[in-house]
């Protein structure tokens, strides 16, 4: 995350989720091929009218907002690269049982935390009956990424179609999280100048928090 992500989390103890219809990802929150053929096969309980069907689908990326972890043994250059393309910024990290443990803190909302499942959309059905499941499956094209996610999600009342979206304000939502819980580590960006290196470690002083920072160890010399 930049400079000015890190301030506001440290700021407000409180993660931003981003609305699912405003993800660059057109296929967030959608169905396979084979979902498709299937849905004759629902039971008598569901929506009969395939139209019905796709519009409550299409409608809960509205309803959606998220936000996005990756989960790897190693540093990414490639995540460096494309969160910090100015090679100025900071890496959070925990691990998913302290992920799932900070948001104790955001008695507001649900929050759902999971590992995204990599697809062929082609080939293999996402979940269905579940409004859930289409936000943790990806298309394997995304698979570099070894997402985890933190998903909140409200239900639409069918009886108030026009019902605005409760992430609809700021195209997302923010929620609390425990810092100290959440954050074990901060890795300051591999291009990364001394001064911001000291400006990242005095912030977390200011806002009292506990986690160690490092310099990302992709910025190490090269041996020949």
């Amino acid at each position: 995350m930049d400079l000015t992500r890190f301030i506001s989390l440290a700021e407000s103890r409180s993660l931003f989720f981003c609305r699912a219809d405003l993800f660059q990802d057109a296929f967030e929150g959608s169905l396979t091929k084979v979902n498709v053929e299937r849905r004759e096969a629902l039971g008598p309980d569901d929506p009969t009218d395939a139209a019905d069907i796709d519009q409550q689908y299409r409608k809960m990326r509205e309803w959606t907002a998220i936000n996005c972890w990756s989960c790897g043994k190693h540093e990414s250059a490639a995540m460096w690269s494309l969160y910090c393309p100015e090679g100025l910024g900071v890496a959070i990290h925990t691990t998913f049982g302290r992920l799932c443990e900070a948001f104790k803190a955001c008695h507001q909302w649900k929050v759902n935390v999971s590992r995204v499942t990599y697809i062929d959309y082609d080939q293999t059905p996402v979940p269905d009956r579940h409004f859930l499941a289409p936000f943790l499956h990806k298309r394997k094209s995304f698979e570099h990424e070894h997402e985890v996610r933190a998903v909140i999600q409200r239900a639409r009342d069918p009886t108030m179609p026009d019902r605005a979206s409760p992430f609809a304000r700021i195209g997302g939502i923010q929620a609390a999280v425990e810092l100290d819980t959440l954050i074990e580590r901060i890795y300051v960006s591999p291009t990364a100048p001394e001064w911001y290196f000291e400006l990242i470690k005095g912030i977390t002083s200011r806002y009292q928090i506990a986690s160690t920072v490092h310099q990302s160890s992709l910025s190490g010399d090269p041996i020949y």
